[in-house]
């Protein structure tokens, strides 16, 4: 494989390149790399990844003591041992959603704001489960990793031990590549 990865290795068929910047940065041809990489050259540039999670249970009790019409509710709810508790724990619990997913959103906008001076682009994945409320892929110039590393300590410290920052790297930049294959019937004889 590092034989192909070099391109010393005969094969009767090219590599097809997919998702994978080290084999496109070696063997694909410029217009095909311009093509896919979406207009962002590829080249002297890193990937790091940056999940962010919080305890979901914390910031919930946080949330019950702290935001005003939660905590009235919460309050209400307990004293009052309502019979339909049912469907006011429904009620509470939307509103505890509610405020999780704007909580989540500043929290994340803060984030992209502190590293966006120090990145070239970035691409947003899907969070992976209740706790997590940022999965994210940054571009950066090689020549300023040590910078983005600073910017990423210094959001990290902001936030204290509110969120839990996971930052790996560096990466080829396969996030920012982007290449559809588009599979065709064989022609008969």
């Amino acid at each position: 494989m590092q034989a192909v990865l070099q391109g010393g290795a005969p094969t009767s068929r090219p590599p097809v390149p997919c998702a994978c910047a080290r084999i496109g940065n070696r063997s694909m041809p410029a217009a095909l790399q311009r093509r896919h990489g979406q207009g962002v050259g590829l080249t002297g540039k890193l990937e790091f990844g940056l999940k962010v999670t919080w305890d979901r249970d914390r910031i919930i009790e946080e949330l019950q003591r702290e935001h005003d019409e939660i905590h009235r509710f919460h309050q209400e709810l307990t004293r009052k041992h309502l019979q339909s508790t049912y469907f006011a724990r429904m009620q509470l619990g939307r509103m505890i959603d509610k405020a999780l997913a704007e909580l989540a959103a500043n929290y994340v906008r803060e984030i992209y704001d502190g590293l966006r001076a120090v990145c070239v682009a970035s691409r947003d994945n899907k969070p992976i489960g209740d706790k997590m409320i940022m999965n994210a892929a940054f571009l950066i110039q090689k020549a300023r990793e040590a910078e983005f590393d600073a910017a990423v300590n210094k959001v990290a410290q902001k936030f204290g031990d509110r969120l839990n920052f996971k930052y790996t790297g560096p990466w080829p930049p396969y996030n920012f590549v982007n290449i559809r294959l588009k599979l065709e019937r064989a022609k008969e004889k």
